[in-house]
């Protein structure tokens, strides 16, 4: 089995953490002898609420029971037309940060994570926590070895950023591995 650590990589490279990152490691820090993978195998609504009350601690909304809900376009009396749900945003960092699970790179659910980070007025940071490890039980009953999720995400990430063709207009993609 592989052992479980908490990983972590800022986007562009040319960057590293800043304090307000450096806050969410720490509640994920706390929290990944319940959440880490691949010896646990939570839902992302499992491992949102285990870190929910430390990121509500540093000052982000997050959902719980009640969507977070982020503007992405502006019709009449700047009613918003267009927004999208999120599962927590911090208003004074403009972090928004998505929590996944299993779908996370088979679904492509982080590349949406990112694209509605690029959608949304006023974010100027995005932080997805994925599973270092993610291994189901369809894979271990076929004795597979887990899949590397947070490795693929770096890579992809490592790939848009490194190519140059490409400029995002965000501050920082802070990629989790629990």
């Amino acid at each position: 089995m592989t052992k479980s650590v908490l990983r972590w990589n800022v986007f562009p490279r040319s960057r590293s953490t800043t304090h307000h990152q450096q806050l969410v490691l720490e509640v994920f820090r706390r929290h990944h002898p319940s959440i880490g993978t691949p010896s646990n195998g939570l839902s992302s609504t499992d491992v949102l609420a285990e870190v929910r009350a430390g990121l509500v601690e540093i000052g982000y909304e997050m959902e719980s029971g009640t969507r977070v809900s982020r503007p992405v376009l502006f019709g009449e009396s700047d009613r918003p037309i267009k927004s999208y749900n999120v599962d927590g945003w911090h208003e004074d960092s403009k972090t928004v940060i998505e929590i996944e699970a299993g779908q996370a790179v088979e679904n492509n659910r982080f590349a949406l994570d990112v694209i509605k980070a690029l959608s949304i007025q006023d974010a100027l940071n995005l932080i997805i926590a994925v599973p270092a490890n993610y291994f189901p039980e369809r894979l271990r009953k076929a004795g597979k070895s887990p899949k590397k999720d947070f490795d693929e995400v770096a890579k992809v990430l490592d790939g848009l950023y490194s190519a140059g063709r490409v400029n995002l207009p965000l501050d920082s993609i802070l990629v989790i591995g629990y």
